[in-house]
């Protein structure tokens, strides 16, 4: 029966790079009482990681809607959604492999921004993404930066992330799955209606 209510939902994969708007997106997703975001729920120690041995070991789509069916606070949730990054390629190919997804928002900002914080969080570790959640220590980690001359120049990051919009966009197009897109400028506007965005399709 949990399998059959999991089916019922509305699956919504939000696509993206960090550093764009997500969390933010998705806090406001939470404040919806029928809807339940998993946020980044293939990042290790989160609800759906898998390693790759794992993940060739299981039955996908059952593993995802079980997972789900049996996580407490997304019982009876009409809505769920969750992000993936390019980071998450492996995971989405499998995904769309199989008919678990209703539609995507693709949550985008441009890349100079995107590119000057992840580039500024990735040398302090300093991944807050609110001055609440830095003042709560949320997302600091200095124990885990790079040295700038490991991270990637800003065309390979802006080629890869061209890429994984198209590579993205054309799996859900040839699916038939129903997606829009959502700016970054538009999350954080107070007016900004989520409910819309999320239901109205």
């Amino acid at each position: 029966s949990r399998l059959f209510m999991i089916c019922d939902s509305v699956i919504t994969l939000l696509i993206s790079q960090p550093r764009s708007g997500t969390t933010t997106f998705c806090d406001k997703i939470a404040e919806l009482p029928s809807h339940g975001c998993m946020y980044e729920a293939f990042n290790i120690n989160n609800p759906l990681y898998l390693t790759e041995q794992e993940l060739s070991r299981v039955k996908f789509d059952h593993y995802v809607r079980d997972t789900i069916a049996k996580t407490d606070w997304l019982r009876n949730k009409k809505y769920i959604s969750f992000k993936m990054f390019q980071r998450d390629l492996l995971f989405f190919n499998e995904i769309m492999k199989h008919d678990i997804v209703d539609n995507l928002v693709y949550i985008k900002r441009d890349y100079k921004s995107v590119y000057e914080s992840l580039r500024r969080a990735l040398l302090t570790g300093d991944w807050a993404t609110t001055p609440d959640r830095r003042e709560r220590g949320v997302g600091i980690d200095r124990s885990n930066v790079i040295s700038s001359d490991k991270i990637k120049t800003y065309d390979k990051f802006a080629t890869e992330t061209k890429n994984w919009w198209k590579h993205t966009r054309k799996i859900a197009q040839k699916k038939g799955l129903r997606y829009k897109d959502v700016l970054f400028t538009e999350v954080i506007d107070d007016k900004f209606d989520i409910q819309n965005i999320m239901e109205q399709w």
